[in-house]
């Protein structure tokens, strides 16, 4: 019986997923493909987490060694509880973006945070929109469509300027590669040149002699500054190599063991615009 209960409630979940599916599908035009693939799986955990534990048994039999159940999801307390996890997740999204009028490398900041809170809450919205009858929320999806736009045009408009120091130039450059690759404006920094913001990288190092080899350790600093030359995001890493040369080579590849970290972390995390350690 728990099994058969178990099915039916899945059956329902299905059924909702895809009808929020295809809405969204069709809602999204924004969207490239990656994008559009990461609401459909906002879309999934949503409606697997959906706790259908309201419900009626309306029949039951057994027969040929299964066993049949038919079940009623109390659709008015299904909701209800749906819109309570709304609330909450507006509460959390207007904490995190207060105040519209920061530079826009801030906000940026603050949108790339939020983004799994706002596909979360715009999936959660036609949900609620699909199982509620005569629930409106057109105005919360239209607002957390607004805020996924937002952040692309940012990203479309941003423009980084990087700026290194003499233990650092050779990661400057791995790293403006890596902007680059991201579709992000950034080049070394010039004087008179408007930026949306400005990644400082700097750096300290350590030498040692090992074995006959020039050692060198490197400790950096990731500083994003915004335009009015606030901090918006720091991190910090180690890399450490050696030459059989000279110094100046085992910082530069010390440089490089840095980028290969900040390339497998991802440079939006290494810059903590988005979540990740």
């Amino acid at each position: 019986m728990e099994d058969a209960r178990g099915n039916a409630l899945g059956v329902i979940a299905g059924k909702l997923k895809t009808r929020v599916k295809s809405e969204l599908e069709t809602e999204q035009v924004l969207e490239d493909g990656e994008e559009s693939s990461f609401t459909r799986n906002k879309v999934q955990t949503t409606t697997e987490a959906l706790e259908l534990s309201d419900y009626e048994v309306l029949k039951s039999a057994a027969g040929g060694g299964r066993r049949f159940v038919l079940l009623e999801v109390n659709r008015p307390n299904l909701v209800r509880s749906m819109k309570s996890e709304l609330e909450t997740l507006n509460e959390e999204l207007e904490a995190s973006l207060e105040g519209e009028q920061q530079a826009s490398l801030t906000r940026l900041y603050q949108l790339n945070r939020s983004e799994p809170q706002i596909r979360e809450a715009l999936a959660l919205a036609s949900l609620i929109t699909s199982v509620g009858q005569n629930v409106n929320l057109s105005e919360e999806r239209v607002r957390y469509n607004g805020l996924l736009a937002e952040r692309e045009r940012l990203l479309q408009t941003l423009r980084i300027g990087i700026q290194t120091d003499a233990e650092t130039a050779e990661l400057g450059d791995h790293v403006t590669r890596m902007l680059l690759d991201k579709g992000i404006h950034a080049d070394r920094l010039g004087q008179g040149e408007a930026y949306s913001g400005v990644l400082r990288i700097s750096g300290k190092s350590e030498r040692a002699d090992m074995f006959d080899e020039k050692h060198v350790s490197l400790n950096v600093k990731l500083n994003l500054l915004n335009e009015q030359g606030e901090s918006v995001t720091t991190s910090r890493y180690k890399g450490a190599a050696s030459s059989l040369s000279d110094y100046a080579s085992a910082r530069v590849s010390a440089n490089r063991v840095i980028a290969e970290k900040i390339n497998e972390q991802g440079i939006w995390k290494a810059l903590k615009l988005k979540e990740g350690n």
